[in-house]
């Protein structure tokens, strides 16, 4: 039989009630037989260290966000919540667990929704569901205990065996010294998990059921009994600091009462537990007492045994408790509320012999608001390149998301908070309340996401691009993304060509000799049809892609490095080294920097969508732009680690990413950054971005 602790065991030894000294657990047996006690116990308040203040804050500000904090307690299975379809090893690897494709909620990108997840599917059609993908940290530790102790503190440097004293949340609430109000962080529990302690202050805890009556009750001996204790708390009696003690708290007690009573006023009875706490918190936001923060949760996600009715059936009670919380909260407060979601880990790739599954790494978190910029954030972990244990790799590091909700939403210092810098996520397209914009919102048919391929074959899908695997072979030259749907082609430096998802194969120079390596790539705008490049400006073009000229009985000064089409198909351009252009059918001659000594040679170009300009970059990421290209800014003043090997433009022309041969990931203008592949070991060298 497995002893292994569950979600609720290890709730509770990473919770605690705020005074835990022994002089505290006095008071508290002391109180419980007074009317304070019993005003407490009704309540359901943990009170903490705010002392004897009057229990009164402020109504929130139009420009204050609100955060709800939804635990997915026991490590979800993100795989079967968030489902790469798009990734064949998903059938292999969950023969049994794998979801049915004509069942599941798709969202494009070659990502889908589980099908027990249709409201959420509404939401995001709505825009207003963000989801993270392969959120997690690096070298993973699988002890429930461990790895949600290390969600809850979320502080840079620590490590996720470390004993922690304190937790996210709760070092916000430290942070905001005499300007909080006692109600600023809530959680529906009679204790405090790990991630709402602070060290000065924690947060308020409320029954997680039932009703208020001390405080709340009306009739006249209830009024009665409430002069009674007001009295007892004007000034010191005779009767010593507890009975001072005792007075204080049950005035708090009557007091909170009747500020947090909405909350329990009119509970739904169906449902499961969490439908009703998601209900319970719309309630409080409701009334307005002052609530920034609400802290629930949902377990049972540690699937082991029997996991295609378990899981499921979690994530129905999931998206109705969503449903049930934005169909409550009062349309007055919809522009300040955000709902985000954890779990300590994702599960195993495949399934056990259980029909289970086992601890794994990576997962997938939800950001959910009228507020939030709907979409696919960072990249999909790849079932195929598994960390050493043979779990899904991390490709978001969960403060990233921490960060960008307190300093985004909140309004906070994460960086005082995490103990550290982390690199935003593009989460949010407008502040608390409609106040600013947030972030630039894409231009429209600006890119979501991108490609990255290295010259053994690899490809890496970031964003919304869906992933079709890559090949084994070596040399290779150029990625290109098919322009109109999801695919995309592999060219090899010997003139070879592989297709990959919705791209077709329409010929290749592969076996025939050549006078100088192909290096270059370009699609038709239908996608019917491409062209090969040779170094000496060669061009072969197959399928619908017409020839248009060439300098393959030139004498070039400086070997051709890269090529771009025209928007039209009717023309193209291709660059050498040195920057000197040359133009082809329709495609107009704009500029070059032939004549210019160049610091650093040239190695790509793209073109705008109207087809009246185009862009050179060198490999330091210094930009050229002519005609209606614009310049968005560069590295070409920076000093890099590893060289720019190529460049992609945004569909809208407003913006364009470059990429070095590590897969360092820079974006300027409207393109967005979606993830890098920044320290991973990867077969090969990175040789080209296509979005």
């Amino acid at each position: 039989m497995s002893t292994e602790l569950e979600f609720e065991d290890i709730q509770e030894l990473l919770s605690e009630p705020l005074d835990s000294s022994p002089e505290g657990v006095s008071r508290r047996r002391f109180l419980q037989m007074t009317a304070a006690g019993a005003a407490v116990a009704t309540v359901g308040t943990t009170f903490g260290r705010y002392g004897s203040e009057a229990m009164a804050g402020p109504a929130l500000a139009q420009d204050e966000g609100v955060l709800i904090i939804v635990q997915m307690g026991g490590g979800n299975d993100g795989l079967n919540t968030v489902i790469p379809t798009s990734q064949s090893a998903y059938r292999t690897l969950r023969p049994r667990l794998g979801h049915d494709t004509a069942e599941m909620h798709h969202l494009g990108g070659g990502i889908a929704l589980s099908p027990a997840l249709p409201k959420m599917k509404a939401r995001w059609d709505r825009g207003q569901v963000a989801i993270i993908q392969g959120i997690g940290y690096a070298d993973p530790n699988l002890s429930h205990f461990d790895s949600m102790a290390h969600w809850m503190h979320g502080r840079a440097g620590s490590a996720p065996e470390d004993a922690p004293r304190d937790g996210w949340m709760g070092r916000w609430l430290d942070g905001l010294g005499a300007s909080r109000s006692e109600l600023e962080a809530v959680v529906f529990d009679s204790s405090i998990p790990l991630h709402f302690r602070g060290r000065q202050v924690s947060a308020v805890g409320l029954a997680s059921s039932g009703g208020v009556d001390f405080g709340v009750k009306d009739d006249d001996n209830y009024l009665r009994m409430y002069d009674a204790v007001r009295a007892m708390a004007v000034g010191s009696n005779s009767r010593g600091p507890w009975a001072d003690e005792i007075a204080d708290r049950s005035v708090d007690a009557i007091n909170l009462a009747r500020r947090v009573a909405p909350a329990y006023e009119g509970d739904s009875q169906g449902g499961s537990g969490f439908e009703r706490e998601m209900e319970r918190a719309a309630r409080l936001i409701n009334a307005d007492v002052g609530v920034r923060v609400v802290g629930t949760s949902i377990g049972g996600f540690d699937t082991h045994v029997s996991q295609e009715w378990r899981h499921d059936n979690l994530l129905g009670n999931f998206d109705d408790g969503i449903e049930r919380f934005f169909s409550t909260l009062d349309p007055r407060f919809s522009s300040r509320v955000t709902v985000m979601t954890f779990s300590e880990f994702g599960r195993r790739p495949e399934q056990n012999g259980a029909i289970g599954t086992d601890h794994g790494a990576a997962s997938v978190s939800f950001v959910i608001g009228s507020k939030v910029r709907g979409g696919l954030v960072g990249s999909y972990p790849s079932l195929t390149d598994l960390d050493s244990r043979g779990n899904l790799r991390a490709t978001v590091d969960f403060r990233s998301l921490y960060s960008t909700v307190l300093d985004r939403w909140m309004r906070a210092d994460s960086n005082s908070v995490l103990g550290g810098k982390f690199a935003h996520l593009n989460l949010f397209s407008a502040s608390p309340g409609n106040r600013d914009v947030v972030t630039p919102a894409p231009s429209p048919g600006a890119s979501q996401g991108y490609l990255i391929s290295t010259d053994a074959g690899a490809v890496y899908n970031f964003g919304n691009r869906a992933g079709y695997g890559g090949t084994a072979g070596s040399s290779i030259a150029s990625l290109q993304r098919h322009p109109t749907g999801d695919g995309y082609w592999l060219c090899t430096s010997d003139g070879g060509v592989e297709s990959f998802g919705d791209s077709a194969f329409h010929g290749s120079m592969a076996g025939i000799p050549l006078a100088s390596p192909v290096v270059d790539m370009a699609v038709h705008p239908t996608g019917n049809g491409y062209w090969l490049l040779g170094a000496d400006g060669g061009v072969f073009s197959f399928g619908q892609a017409p020839f248009h000229g060439s300098t393959g009985n030139l004498r070039l000064q400086q070997p051709v490095v890269g090529m771009a089409p025209h928007p039209s198909g009717k023309g193209y351009w291709f660059v050498a080294s040195d920057g000197g252009v040359f133009a082809f059918g329709s495609a107009g001659f704009f500029g070059s920097t032939g004549g210019i000594a160049l610091r650093r040679p040239v190695v790509g170009m793209a073109s705008t969508p109207s087809g009246k300009g185009y862009w050179l970059v060198a490999d330091d990421g210094g930009l050229f732009a002519y005609g209606d290209a614009r310049f968005f800014g560069s590295t070409g003043a920076m000093t890099l680690a590893r060289p720019v090997v190529g460049m992609t433009p945004t569909p809208s022309g407003r913006g364009y990413w470059l990429v070095a041969d590590d897969g360092g990931i820079f974006a300027f203008g409207d393109a967005g950054f979606h993830g890098s592949l920044g320290d991973r070991v990867v077969p090969g060298r990175v040789i080209g971005i296509a979005a």
